[in-house]
């Protein structure tokens, strides 16, 4: 007799002119290399121009106006039907053709519920730290290790406890969805490990142009936001020091760039638990017929296997 097939589904995320075509269609090469399993692949594509909805075969994508980070990943889990869920970024794809293989094996041999992976990545700025031993994703553990790209969880895990729309990439608190998801996970009870031995490919992280300085001063709000939310306050506080420490230190260098990064990382760390959380909102561009406001869940238009020619009308993403 034949063993069941696992079923996966890999949810993507990728928005219009992201740039990453090339490297998005790597991905989805990638993914379709796996072997020994199911896999459904869901791209959400979020953009104002229906036109630039791609497409690929063997894979669904479901178009979506401009939405935040994590929107668009319960978006797409919404759409789910393999048993677990791996969630990528349009840059990211597993390292092996077995991962998940191996990420099911990890998930009922430690009796988990969800894990996150280890990074393979080059580069002056790697997106994330690396481990060398596995580490339970519980209290002070969920720090620098529950982030998004490569995080696999169990549907019934994910029906209960979803992202926060209000957290992550085109919100105003722009990070630390991963830690957020990760504490709330735990809260309900289900069990986590970053499991070292799998990895995930993430290029460096570009900070050029300006980038350096919207990166620190939007996931600065995230960061300090869900650490007090969480009531992580130790760590909240170090955080604050060290930045602190920074600014003190670049004062007396003039180091101009390091003293702009050191106080915008210091106010955004304070404000972000003072201003109010909301979904993503798009300014329009001039000229596009774009539109200002929030999309919620119930507004996504798609097809299965292929891109849907429409796009949804609106209803008005460092982790420490």
């Amino acid at each position: 007799m034949n063993k069941t097939k696992l079923c996966f589904t890999a949810v993507i995320c990728s928005f219009e002119n992201a740039g990453r075509e090339k490297r998005l269609q790597q991905v989805i090469a990638n993914l379709q290399r796996q072997r020994d399993i199911t896999l459904q692949i869901v791209l959400v594509w979020k953009g104002f121009d229906r036109r630039q909805v791609p497409f690929f075969d063997g894979v669904t994508v479901i178009g979506v106006p401009f939405c935040g980070s994590s929107e668009a990943r319960n978006i797409g889990a919404s759409r789910a039907s393999g048993d677990i869920i791996c969630f990528l970024d349009d840059d990211t794809f597993p390292v092996g053709d077995d991962f998940f293989v191996r990420a099911a094996n990890e998930l009922d041999l430690r009796k988990l519920d969800f894990l996150t992976c280890n990074i393979s990545s080059s580069g002056a700025v790697m997106a994330g730290q690396g481990v060398s031993a596995d580490v339970k994703l519980v209290d002070a553990g969920l720090i620098g290790n529950m982030w998004e790209p490569g995080l696999v969880v169990r549907r019934e895990a994910f029906a209960k406890v979803g992202f926060d729309p209000t957290l992550g990439i085109s919100c105003v608190h722009g990070s630390s969805e991963g830690l957020d998801y990760g504490c709330r996970l735990v809260q309900a009870g289900f069990r986590g490990q970053r499991v070292a031995a799998l990895l995930i490919d993430h290029p460096p992280l570009d900070l050029s142009d300006g980038r350096a300085e919207d990166r620190t001063f939007f996931y600065s709000l995230g960061n300090g936001s869900v650490l007090v939310q969480h009531r992580m306050y130790a760590v909240y506080f170090r955080q604050i020091a060290k930045a602190g420490g920074k600014l003190l230190l670049a004062t007396a260098t003039f180091d101009r760039t390091s003293l702009k990064l050191a106080f915008i990382r210091l106010m955004c760390l304070m404000l972000g638990p003072m201003l109010p959380r909301q979904s993503a909102r798009i300014l329009p561009r001039t000229g596009s017929g774009a539109f200002v406001g929030m999309v919620q869940v119930d507004d996504v238009a798609a097809t299965e296997g292929t891109a849907s020619s429409d796009v949804a009308s609106p209803r008005a993403e460092a982790e420490s």
